[in-house]
Parts: structure tokens; C-alpha cells; sequence
């Protein structure tokens, strides 16, 4: 466990519990020379029972956090690690192999570094460390976002 990182009690899978990221080297890969790829996710944080990761709005009129980063209700499917967005239905969001993440949608899967301390934490991370509460699922699209 990652003691710098809050974590839930009880947690669930607590050997998984940290501060997730695709290490910046690893970040693209060009199949061809016109095509490049990256990873969905770069970055998450799983504190035991819940998920904080970036999302994009779909529209521009849905609700939205103000810094689109939501922390989200999570739950295990074998070694599978899911969350359920704000207006959605459960989603994979990686696979804990041998004792990291990796993405289950990519061949080759991109592959998660946890973050071993605050201080090694790049800017992009430390916004996933802010005290947030976890969404509440019973708003709806249409309501209005926070300021």
C-alpha cells in the first residue's frame, strides 16, 4: 500500500491502491508514419473503493465538474478494475497484472507506473490528489454545472 496516498477503509484490492500513470516516455506510439496513438487514460488514482480520473464532456450543455475531474464509484470484475461515470454504465478502465495496470482495449496494452511519491508527482498528477467528494450519482445531464 502507498501510504501518501488517502485510502479508503476497507480497501478493496489494497496491493492496487496508488497514484496510476502511463510514464511520460511511453506516452505515443507511431504504428506509421502518418499515425500516431496515445493512451485514453493517462492518469488515475484508485484509493480502495473509489476511482479519480480526468473525463471529457460529451456535450456542451451536459453537467460537468469544474475541472472535469471526477472521483467515481469502482468496483472489481476478476482483475479488472471498472468504474461507473457520471451518465453512464459500468466501464473497464484497466486490468492489475503483476502487480500494475494495464489498458484492456490496446494491442499492445499501454502499461501504468504508480507514482511512488508526492514528489514524484508531475503537475498533471496533483489535481487527482485534491480532496473531492464522490460524485452524486443522482444528477442528471441537464443540470447545471458548478462554477
Amino acid at each position: 500500500m502507498t501510504p501518501w496516498i488517502p485510502t479508503a477503509d476497507p480497501a478493496a484490492r489494497p496491493e492496487a491502491v496508488g497514484l496510476w500513470r502511463v510514464p511520460a516516455a511511453q506516452r505515443e506510439r507511431t504504428p506509421s508514419p502518418s499515425v500516431r496513438s496515445h493512451p485514453g487514460t493517462l492518469r488515475f488514482l484508485y484509493d480502495g473503493q473509489t476511482v479519480t480520473l480526468h473525463l471529457f464532456s460529451e456535450k456542451d450543455w451536459m453537467y460537468r465538474s469544474p475541472d472535469d475531474l471526477y472521483r467515481l464509484a469502482s468496483r472489481w470484475h476478476g482483475d479488472l478494475l471498472q468504474y461507473r461515470p457520471p451518465f453512464g454504465t459500468w466501464t473497464d478502465l484497466a486490468r492489475f497484472r503483476d502487480g500494475r495496470f494495464e489498458t484492456t482495449r490496446d494491442d499492445p496494452p499501454w502499461h501504468f507506473e504508480r507514482v511512488s511519491s508526492r514528489d514524484a508527482c508531475e503537475t498533471d498528477d496533483l489535481p487527482l490528489l485534491a480532496g473531492r467528494t464522490v460524485h452524486d450519482y443522482s444528477i442528471k445531464p441537464t443540470d447545471p454545472s458548478p462554477k
